[in-house]
């Protein structure tokens, strides 16, 4: 199987002191066999700098890093570490990320922002589709009545 480089990084994007007062540390490059995902290598990581140290919760669809350098994520204050490769934003997480020769995972520390949903209603359509055996298309509307105060 072919030997990868990927380098990795941590990047802090939250104002106050959300990040105990500490700097991320400096970048580490790690070697590991094609195909071993983000988990795996961040873990590579921390065994060449312990800042690089983390947690991680399972959750039902992976994964999920709590923690790095003692750094907690923060839900209250909408503040959790995100992953981008080669720059851009990760589509998946941490299990199912798989990096390539030369990319570089960076762990950003930052409050993400959404605005909160002011529909009175919405419809929700699910479609099940059994592979195989019987094709069925199933709507499921949901219907939900909030009120602002």
């Amino acid at each position: 199987m072919e030997v990868i480089r990927v380098c990795v990084e941590l990047k802090v994007n939250v104002s106050g002191n959300y990040s105990n007062g500490k700097s991320p540390p400096s970048p580490v490059c790690v070697e590991v066999l094609n195909g071993i995902n983000a988990h795996e290598i961040l873990k590579m990581a921390s065994t060449q700098d312990p800042c690089y140290n983390f947690t991680a919760v399972k959750t039902m669809w992976g994964h999920s890093v709590y923690s790095i350098c003692g750094i907690d994520r923060r839900p209250a204050d909408k503040i959790y570490w995100m992953i981008e490769i080669d720059g851009k934003s990760a589509s998946v997480g941490i299990d199912s990320l798989r990096p390539g020769d030369g990319s570089t995972l960076v762990f950003v520390y930052k409050q993400l922002f959404w605005r909160q949903m002011k529909a009175s209603s919405f419809t929700l359509v699910v479609r099940l589709t059994f592979v195989g055996q019987i094709s069925a298309f199933s709507r499921l509307y949901l219907h939900r009545t909030t009120r602002h105060s």
